[in-house]
Formats: C-alpha cells, structure tokens, sequence
C-alpha cells in the first residue's frame, strides 16, 4: 500500500459535497481511501465529526476502520462507525422504540416456527409432508426465507427458497409468525432493518432529527447492500445527498442475504448528478493474477466494466507464470498433490497460504488428510466434524452392522435406506436377528404384503454379508450403487439441487477416503482420532488465529477482505463452482463473482485445480475456468 494517494484515490478523498460512487477493485486501498476521506471531511471541508457516519457490513470491519481512522489522526474524534444493524438498532433505541430493547435469539425464532409448522402439517395432505424428523431443519429455512422478505420485501424470491410444502404456504407461515414474534413483544435481528425504515417514511420529524445528526454518508462493500438497507440510506441522505459509497460489484457475494449488486447502477439512476471514480491500482496481487481473475469475471455481463492494474512491477518473459490450472483424475489424486506441496512448506511460509473452499464439508474432507500428512492448519471458521454428518454416519453404520455389530441402534440406522417397510416393532431385542424379524412379519403382517416384505428382507441380509467380505473402497461402491443408497439420497433430496450436491460430495469424499484404510474398523478407528483432534484443535484456536501455525483454510466466503501470499482453490469442477445444478443466469454470476473474489485473495502464487473423473464416473471442468484454458464448450449453457 503506498504512503500517499494515488490521483484515483486523491480524486475520491478531495471529493466535496454530493453523491460519489467509487469502484474498488480488490486490493485498491478503499479503506485507505475512506478513512482519508474521513480526515480531509474534517480538517479540510470542516465538517463536524459528529455529523459524519461510515457504515461497513461487519463489526470487525467497523472497529478495523475505526481503529486505523483514529490511528491516523492525533486526536479523538467522536465520528460514528457501525453496521448497518448497530446503526439501526440505535436509532430505533434513541427514536424511543421498546420493541427494539429486547432482541430475539435464532434459539427463540425456532420455539416460535416450529409449533406454527406443526398446525401447518396437520392442514396438508400426508403425501405432500416431508417428515417430522427434518422439522428443526425445516424452521430454519422458513426463518431464513422470511429474514430474506424483510430484507428485500420480494415475496416470490423468498417463497422459492422454500420447497414444498412450506412454498405453497408461505403467506399464511410468514403471517402466523409475524403475529407470534408481535405478542412477544420483541423484534428479531431483521424487523431492525424494517422497522427504521417505517420509523423513517412514518414520522417526519424523527427523519430530519436523524438527517440532521449524519449529514456526510460514507458506506464501504456498496455491492452488500439489500432494497431496504437502501431506502433508509436514500431517507437520510435527504435533499444533500452527501453520501460517499465505495463498492466493487464483482465482490458481491451475499445474494442469499439479499444483497442485490444492481443497486450500485440505479444509485447512479437516483443520482443523476452523480461523480463515479475508480481505484483501478491493486496493491495485493502480481500482474499475472489481475489478468487470470479479470478474464474470469469478465465473463458476466451484468457488471460495471473495469480495467484494473497491479501496482507491482510486470514480470519478464522468461519468469514463470504465478497463476496455473491443473487436472486430476479424482479428489484423491488432487488433495494429495495438495497435500505434498503443503508439505514442502516452511512453518512462516504455511500461515501466509490459504486453501479456499466453496463448501464446508469439502473443508473437513481436506482437514482429514491433513492431520493424516502431520500438517498443521488453522480454520477460520467453527465447523462441524465432517464424520458427524449423517451420511458419513449412515455409512459407517452399514459397515459396522456388515462387520458383525447388530445391535439394535446400529440397524434401525440402516434398515429403511432405501424403504424396505421393516418397523420398528420388529426389533424386539436389543441384538438383532433375521429370523425373528422374518418370524414378527409371518405373525403380524398381512398376507398380501410378506412375500415382497421377506424378499425386501432377504436382499437386505445378503446385501449386508456380501459388503462385509470387501474391501473399504469395495464396500462404499457397492452400499452406493448395489444396495440403493445413492437413489436413497436422491428421492430423499426431491427437487433440492443444492442438498443433493452436498450429499454427493460427502459419498464421493468418503468413497476416496477409505481407500487409504485396509478395513473398515481402521476406517472408524480414525474417524475417533480425528474428532478428538479437532476439539483440541478447536480449543488451541480460540486466541489470535493470526499468530498460529498452520495452512488457513476456510470457505470462499469467509476469506473476503483477507490476502495470502499463496492460494489453492480445489474442486474448481461444475457442481462446485457454480453450486448444485440447473442454475440460473442470476446465480452463475454469482458464483462466477465467487470463484473471482477467491482468486483475488492471492499476493504472489494462485494455483487451481479440478478432476476430470473417470471412464465409468465422468466430472465436468468449472465453465468459469474457461476463460483461463482457452475453451469456450459453456457458451449455450448461459
């Protein structure tokens, strides 16, 4: 970062009065540039500090700016720095809402959601119901369908996060709720959003007090911004219209929060007036980096065009290109090539390189291997262990059950994946036997239905002895394909593609893993090892994640705002970048702008790679990585 100001930034800083819109190309120095923006308000233009407000999307980010504004300057001054909630949720207070002093916890929202889902069901037919056992999972995504309606108020947008049956219903759920959440007497954390905006359009003379306390406007991350975020900033803007907004349209990653990157251009429409500058000098990456990741995202064509240089030195002809693409067979083949490169790594070296993933349970997949390879790393993120999900756990059950351990527990897991109509009644020991469960159908079931029933048992048994004689790797491919699990998830997944993609990546991720293992007790063995080494590994990570030793790693989102002098991004295959299946234009472009913010993390060394599969399992290279290898196959996709 340099010292001074270059003329871009200069330009944005010594900005007067009005609205500005500045484009901030990753690594630019756009929090260098606001908190000199902040300083020249002040000593330059004399601006009170008291009628200066910055707002950023995170708290982090708000002490960060807060902590270098006040570092630069050698005196306190009382400018207002917070998130759009804390900013918010003060007005509210201050404006004299009650409401707002007593906040609602997600554990509190999910007390009220799910006995209201509960009625529902019993409206619906019994066909159309999902099951009780994903009810918990089931509030959770009707709340996050509402916190999206109260962010954005785009009803059908927020309805289609939702599948059936709780689509069709969601009127009447939002409805219910929002009349539960009322008789509380307390709001949850998006009414703040929604409630300063009715304050806002409902009482004028609480909008000029507000109008007359932020009267200078400066927002960082524009691109994050949602329609109602953004109305209240017009409301207080007012007729000045000082509002100072710094964004990069191509970082917008938030769309499931209904961040909307379009809002950048119709600022421009609201303020026709508008002055539009753009830091285009990226101080963080090498040259070769700023052109693989400009050919990438240059291919949405929603975006403001931007031409962006690195500040540092261009690299000569005969000098290695720091930014490459690699193929693998599988996932295997891929994480161990990672792994051996990690490998090579000083301790100094490890902690300024960082592998970057779209999903969490990717992440885990990696951790596994290595604390098998002995090598440190730190995750940014509080993560699950991946041999907790249900998959990795029906899993191991089926190998444990084929292993001999028939205990009642083990085999009510397995039973019915897929469907094969054996109840519960039928285990009446706490070892299970074939032929008792065969001697309780011939008693109590009906005539028609024993012949398929002991069939159905039959193919169980014989499935059970046949995978308990192979193989780790064996075993997995025949549970997968010969007893049904894999068309288990599918109708278990209905018309969820991204739930699908998920469940198919743990099956894929543990179908590799266990060729390292020469049976399946070694396999379970070490999935103890390694849930005992992420707790400790938990507990060592609750400092300054800054000082440990260790690889980064952590998820695409998790790493904006942060840079490494190395970056992996794995699995760079369609499915994973863009995510699920059958996307539309909307959402590839965000998953495009994903797969850019990640490779804009990288300083000196990026390198991504994918799997091309095999004969028999075909995987398809990420559409986004055309650009970078010169085939064009996803033109007609788009």
């Amino acid at each position: 970062m340099p010292e001074q100001l270059n003329e871009s930034q200069r330009k944005a800083v010594m900005h007067g009065e009005g609205p500005m819109l500045v484009l901030a190309g990753p690594g630019s120095g756009k929090t260098f540039t606001i908190t000199n923006r902040i300083s020249n308000l002040i000593n330059h233009f004399e601006v009170p500090p008291q009628n200066i407000l910055v707002i950023t999307f995170t708290r982090e980010a708000a002490m960060n700016m807060q902590r270098r504004f006040l570092a630069s300057q050698n005196r306190i001054y009382p400018v207002n720095f917070g998130t759009f909630h804390a900013i918010f949720y003060q007005m509210l207070i201050k404006s004299g809402c009650k409401q707002a002093e007593t906040i609602l916890k997600d554990s509190d929202k999910k007390h009220l959601m799910i006995p209201l889902l509960k009625d529902y069901i019993k409206t619906m037919e019994q066909s159309t119901f999902p099951g009780n056992d994903v009810l918990n999972e089931d509030a959770g995504k009707c709340l996050a369908a509402i916190s999206y309606y109260k962010n954005t108020v785009n009803f059908d947008k927020a309805a289609r996060i939702l599948e059936e049956p709780y689509r069709q219903g969601f009127t009447h759920i939002l409805t219910k709720y929002e009349e539960k959440r009322a008789a509380t007497g307390k709001m949850d954390f998006d009414d703040m959003v929604y409630q300063c905006l009715k304050m806002l359009q409902d009482d004028k003379s609480i909008l000029e007090i507000w109008q007359e306390r932020f009267q200078y406007i400066l927002i960082d991350e524009f691109q994050d911004i949602n329609p109602i975020q953004y109305k209240i900033i017009k409301l207080l803007a007012g007729q000045k219209c000082n509002l100072f907004v710094v964004g990069d349209d191509d970082q917008s990653i938030y769309g499931f929060r209904g961040s909307e990157p379009s809002l950048m251009k119709h600022f421009l429409e609201d303020y026709p007036g508008c002055e539009q500058i753009l830091l285009d000098q990226n101080y963080r990456s090498s040259q070769d980096i700023v052109k693989a990741s400009l050919k990438v995202i240059s291919e949405n064509r929603n975006r403001f065009v931007k031409e962006l240089k690195a500040a540092k030195e261009e690299r000569t002809e005969q000098e290695a290109s720091k930014v490459s693409v690699k193929s693998f067979v599988d996932k295997g083949e891929e994480y161990q090539y990672m792994t051996r490169c990690l490998s090579t790594l000083s301790t100094e070296q490890l902690k300024e390189t960082a592998i970057l993933f779209r999903t969490n349970s990717q992440m885990q997949g990696f951790a596994s291997r290595l604390l098998k390879a002995g090598i440190p790393y730190v995750m940014k993120e509080k993560a699950s262990c991946i041999y907790d999900h249900f998959v990795m756990q029906d899993i191991s059950a089926f190998l444990q059950v084929a292993g001999g351990d028939f205990r009642r527990s083990r085999f009510l897991r397995i039973m019915n994946k897929p469907y094969r109509g054996i109840r519960r009644e039928a285990l009446e020991k706490e070892i299970v036997v074939f032929e008792e469960i065969r001697a309780y159908y011939r008693k109590y079931a009906y005539p028609e239905q024993l012949p398929k029933l002991l069939i159905r048992l039959g193919e169980l048994e014989d499935g059970l002895k046949r995978l308990g004689k192979l193989s780790p790797y064996l075993a997995v491919s025949y549970l997968r394909k010969g007893m049904g699990y894999e068309a288990y998830l599918l109708r278990k997944a209905g018309t969820d593609s991204v739930k699908l993609s998920e469940w198919m990546e743990v099956l894929d991720m543990a179908g590799e893993e266990v060729k390292n293992f020469s049976n399946a007790k070694e396999w379970l063995a070490y999935q103890d090892v390694f849930r005992y080494e992420m707790e400790k590994g938990t507990e060592s990570q609750q400092g300054d994640q800054s000082q440990q030793n260790g690889v980064r790693m952590m998820t695409v989102h998790a790493s904006k705002g942060l840079e490494f002098e190395r970056v992996w991004i794995p699995d760079v295959n369609e499915g994973t970048f863009p995510y699920g299946h059958m996307q539309s234009e909307e959402t590839v472009e965000e998953e495009r702008r994903m797969l850019y913010v990640a490779m804009t993390r990288a300083k000196e060394f990026l390198e991504l790679t994918f799997v091309t599969g095999t004969k028999e399992r075909p995987r398809l290279m990420s559409r986004f990585l055309n650009p970078l290898v010169q085939k064009q196959v996803w033109s007609k996709m788009l």
